[in-house]
């Protein structure tokens, strides 16, 4: 859940400061932090993705029902 909430700021803001750069009110420096951010986020998502499918496949029973929860919410 905290992974999608930062990738969805992180995509507001590039997509708002997209435009700013666009018509040139901020810089390349400023635009390419929101750049950043926004990929880290999604690699940040992709991560915790890939370590609740390693769950599904290693883990127990438990950890594989709150793998599922997990995956399910991420979807």
């Amino acid at each position: 859940a905290q992974s999608e909430a930062r990738l969805s700021k992180a995509k507001i803001d590039y997509d708002r400061n997209a435009k700013l750069h666009k018509d040139k009110v901020i810089s390349d420096a400023d635009f390419d932090q929101f750049v950043s951010a926004y990929t880290v986020a999604k690699q940040d998502l992709e991560a915790a993705k890939a370590i609740a499918e390693k769950v599904l496949v290693e883990g127990n029973d438990e950890q594989k029902a709150v793998a599922q929860e997990i995956l399910s919410s991420l979807l």
